[in-house]
């Protein structure tokens, strides 16, 4: 058998190859039968825009979520992040706070332990010293008493001792005038009362000035006889008398009684004042 231009008895054919090494012929008839055998579909511009827009906005949700998602992620680790900002700001503060807080207990309880070892060394002092502060004690006691008391003590003993020298030094002149000087008397009982004081005197009467003397005849009282309505009445009583060269009178004018040394008046608002001032002078004067 030939080889060149010669078919084999038996042979097969082999197909044409188009572009591509497809058979589109082969292909397309192959599809139509495909497309002949199953259900009728009819994809229409609407299924497809549904099909897409479905997909689109699975994917837009599965999106907004993640995004959703990092974002409260972010804000919980900003939180996170401005918590322990905050805690890591405070903690000098609480440091300081509480650094403080040390010291000042510290200088309490310092305070305290200064102040109890005070006390002690105090007490321990004291109880050294008790005898010393006993004896200061009763050193100004006396001092206060001496300062308080003991004027008033003295105060009290001149005074009694001025009572004393006034009731010696007061003769019976010095109370019949004590008793007249503040009184008027009917003529024709005068005398009776002078005499119920003492009965040592000498009545002197004259025309104008009348007198009592004492006994010793050093003092005398003046007096007057005055008409009134009633009759005559004797008033206007002094005292007078001589200490050597001194003149004392004591007499009444107005409501003032006066003590009257040798011009050297002194005004007093009762008669045992008075006389009281005129015997203590005169006792000094003796001395």
């Amino acid at each position: 058998m030939s080889v060149n231009g010669a078919t084999p008895v038996g042979e097969v054919e082999e197909p044409p190859i188009s572009d591509n090494g497809i058979d589109y012929g082969t292909y397309a008839a192959s599809t139509e039968k495909e497309n002949d055998s199953s259900e009728d579909i009819n994809f229409s511009s609407e299924d497809i825009s549904k099909r897409t827009r479905t997909r689109f906005f699975t994917r837009v949700k599965g999106e907004e979520k993640r995004i959703k998602n990092e974002e409260r992620k972010r804000l919980k680790d900003e939180r996170k992040l401005r918590d322990r900002m905050l805690k890591e700001a405070e903690a000098p503060n609480k440091a300081v706070d509480n650094k403080n807080t040390q010291e000042a207990e510290a200088l309490r309880e310092t305070k305290q332990a200064h102040s109890s070892y005070r006390l002690k060394k105090a007490a321990s002092f004291v109880r050294s010293k008790l005898h010393i502060i006993i004896t200061a004690i009763v050193v100004i006691a006396i001092a206060v008493a001496a300062i308080i008391i003991v004027p008033i003590i003295i105060n009290n003993i001149e005074n009694e001792q001025k009572k004393e020298t006034i009731a010696s030094g007061m003769t019976d002149t010095l109370k019949i005038f004590s008793e007249l000087v503040d009184n008027e008397y009917p003529i024709d009982s005068f005398e009776s009362v002078v005499k119920a004081i003492s009965e040592k005197v000498e009545f002197r009467y004259y025309e104008g000035i009348n007198y009592i003397y004492s006994e010793d005849q050093t003092e005398y009282i003046e007096f007057m006889a005055i008409e009134k309505e009633d009759g005559r009445v004797y008033s206007n009583f002094v005292y007078n008398t001589y200490r050597g060269t001194r003149q004392i009178i004591l007499n009444k004018t107005g409501s003032q009684y006066l003590y009257n040394c040798d011009d050297n008046i002194k005004q007093f608002d009762n008669v045992s004042d008075a006389i009281g001032e005129y015997i203590l002078e005169d006792s000094k004067n003796e001395q």
